[in-house]
Parts: structure tokens; sequence; C-alpha cells
């Protein structure tokens, strides 16, 4: 009896491996470099998106086509140039919990949207596009400003492209280079691997364990 559990007891762990979605496990919340990376495994283009996270506390990888971005962080209002003939929006939404979760992809046109017009009230984390000024006395987007450079996953104000720092003007500590947002990726991924460890391992230890039943019972015949 006890050499029979010792197989049955791998074959359902295997089956509890392969029916559990051990990603459920990783909860984390979402930063730039975890939606862009996920975007990029699903072939979703996001080159031209930006990385915020709305009012509302959800978290989104907003691209709209042909379009200019500003960005006024005053009143956290992200605006955006359109060029008509371009004028579609896609949006792909984030678990706030955990990223690796199903995420929709929406779509809308915006063919009815003004030039210039609020796209939505946000934080913004990160952007693939260039992301410059909202200058609220002219109502439009300061094109002598950045926001944010195209590439940056760093919610605060890059360095002025036209003024670069000067070398060795800051040194950072590991210490404070280092977040536990950092780690704690670390750790979501290493629980994303599950799923497909442990039902090999599993697997692996119990044809071992059916392997030695089966030869010592050759044995005792």
């Amino acid at each position: 009896m006890k050499k029979r559990l010792i197989i049955i007891a791998p074959i359902i762990a295997v089956i509890i491996c392969a029916i559990t979605p051990f990603t459920a496990l990783a909860y984390t919340t979402p930063n730039a470099d975890i939606m862009y990376a996920i975007a990029s495994e699903e072939g979703w283009d996001a080159s031209k998106a930006v990385a915020l996270q709305t009012n509302d506390g959800e978290y989104w990888l907003l691209k709209l086509s042909g379009a200019t971005y500003s960005y006024d962080s005053d009143s956290k209002k992200l605006h955006a140039q359109i060029n008509y003939s371009l004028g579609k929006v896609e949006v792909m939404k984030f678990d706030s919990k955990n990223p690796y979760t199903t995420h929709s992809v929406t779509k809308w046109d915006m063919n009815n949207v003004n030039t210039g017009d609020q796209i939505t009230n946000c934080t913004v984390l990160g952007t693939k596009a260039t992301i410059y000024k909202w200058d609220s006395t002219k109502n439009t987007a300061n094109k002598d400003e950045v926001f944010m450079k195209a590439g940056s996953v760093s919610a605060t104000q890059p360095t002025d492209p036209g003024k670069p720092e000067t070398p060795g003007t800051q040194h950072l500590k590991v210490s404070s280079s280092i977040t536990s947002k950092q780690l704690s990726g670390v750790m979501t991924e290493l629980a994303a691997t599950l799923p497909t460890v442990l039902p090999v391992l599993v697997t692996f230890l119990a044809i071992r364990k059916a392997i030695a039943f089966t030869l010592a019972t050759l044995r005792s015949a």
C-alpha cells in the first residue's frame, strides 16, 4: 500500500501543478519595465507607448499613433497633438496587483478629438516616446522643454538634452540605487517560472520512484 501511495502522490502533485496558476502568487505593483516586457512578449508594439497609472488606479500602456505627447505635471494631465490620419488609440491594461495575469487591449478612434486635448489624468511611469512639457499659457506642447525622453522608465524629469550633465557631478551609492521594487521583480520572475519547473521536477521524481518500484518488484519475484 505504501509503495502505491509513493507512485500516486507524485501523479496527483503533477495534476495540481498543471492546473494551478502559480503566477497568481506573484503579487507586485506594475512598473514601466514589466509592462513593456509583457507587451513585447505578446507581440504588441509598444515602441511609441506611454506607461502610466491613471487617477483611478489603473495601469496602462497607451499608444496613440502619429501624436505628440505633452504632460502637465501640476494637474497630472496627459495631452496629445493628434495627426488625424492616424487618430487611433490602443491601450493595454494591467492588473494592479499582478501584471502577469490576463490583460486586455482596448482600441478607439480619436477623430472627434481636437488637437491638444487631454487624453487622461495620470502619473507617467515611463515612456517609449518623447513627452514634452505642457504650456498652459499657450494651451499646447512646449517643444523646447522635455518632460521625459524616449526610452525613460523613471517618473523623474530627465535632463534637458540641450544641457547635458557634467560627468562626475553626481555619485550614487549602491544602497540608494537599489530599491525594494527592483528586488521584488526578481521574486516575481522566479514565481513565474514555477508552472514550468515544478511539473517537470515532480514528473521526474515520479518516474524515478516508478522505476525503483518496478525493479524492487522484479527482484522480489
